[in-house]
């Protein structure tokens, strides 16, 4: 996650980051070596405020566009950032991708990925990647809940759209801006998704993937995955007796830089105001009756 371009501020009249070339090129060498070194054997990377300034996306495509596919969508307006998702060329095959809107209201989307996976690439899989309004107030709370469940409804759409089988598995991934005890992940649990990180640790775990400006340090950056079960299949046809259903299965979950305390900020992590969550899945097809 690259939390940085352009700098979130208070003060309108503070010049950012993004203004000074030396230090934001200084700043993405920093992340994309550390991206190269910790992250760049996963399938699948996630990105919020990823920038679309071309010098910025240049780079990354120079370090990471013969190993990956980029699938963009950028904020509307003037807003010049958004959301990527990096997908490993060797490993998923990307079907098809939509960006879509969430709130007119500060503006934030979602991105939507169809991925196959398997030896002959025969076996689908849903993803979205998510940035939601940070809860200033009342009506931020309401505008996050909406966002999140305009997502899982556009994420039906965009199953039926890519005439995906109705089992195949879903993951939600992005900053929420909330923890997850908010009632933002209440509609996800309620609707089967599980956190894949809280499955994996304790619940009672005291995680920190963020420090905000108000000085919290709370865990708000998740991964959401969802096995569709047979009592949620509608519409099964009657030759479908027995069927390979797949399912995905957390091995393991973490945060980067590993090996300091994950329950406090650590303020030596620098390159970001986020600590990237790494989740392990595994893939595997079960027979079941359907």
């Amino acid at each position: 996650k690259n939390k940085q371009f352009p700098n979130s501020l208070p003060e309108m009249n503070v010049p950012r980051e993004s203004e000074f070339s030396p230090l934001w090129k200084s700043r993405v060498k920093n992340t994309l070596d550390f991206i190269e070194k910790d992250l760049a054997t996963s399938d699948i990377i996630c990105l919020q405020e990823y920038w679309f300034e071309p010098v910025y996306q240049k780079l990354f495509h120079e370090r990471f566009g013969s190993d990956f596919e980029f699938l963009t969508k950028k904020r509307p307006g003037e807003k010049t950032d958004g959301l990527a998702i990096l997908v490993r060329k060797d490993s998923l095959k990307h079907m098809g991708s939509q960006g879509i809107p969430l709130s007119s209201m500060g503006d934030r989307v979602g991105l939507l990925s169809h991925l196959k996976y398997g030896r002959k690439a025969q076996h689908s899989l849903l993803l979205a990647n998510c940035h939601l309004t940070f809860p200033h107030n009342q009506l931020d709370q309401k505008l996050q809940l909406n966002q999140i469940k305009s997502i899982t409804y556009q994420m039906e759409l965009f199953a039926s759209q890519e005439n995906v089988p109705l089992d195949t598995p879903r993951i939600i991934v992005g900053d929420f801006n909330v923890e997850d005890s908010d009632q933002v992940c209440d509609h996800l649990r309620s609707i089967g998704y599980k956190s894949a990180f809280r499955s994996f640790h304790s619940p009672q775990k005291h995680v920190v993937t963020h420090k905000n400006h108000k000085g919290e340090q709370l865990m708000v950056d998740h991964i959401w995955i969802c096995n569709p079960q047979k009592e949620d299949i509608k519409n099964l046809s009657i030759h479908d007796n027995f069927a390979e259903r797949p399912e995905l299965s957390v091995r393991d979950a973490s945060l980067f830089p590993k090996g300091i305390d994950d329950s406090v900020w650590n303020s030596n992590f620098s390159i970001s105001d986020h600590r990237p969550v790494q989740v392990k899945l595994g893939l595997s097809l079960k027979e079941s009756t359907l």
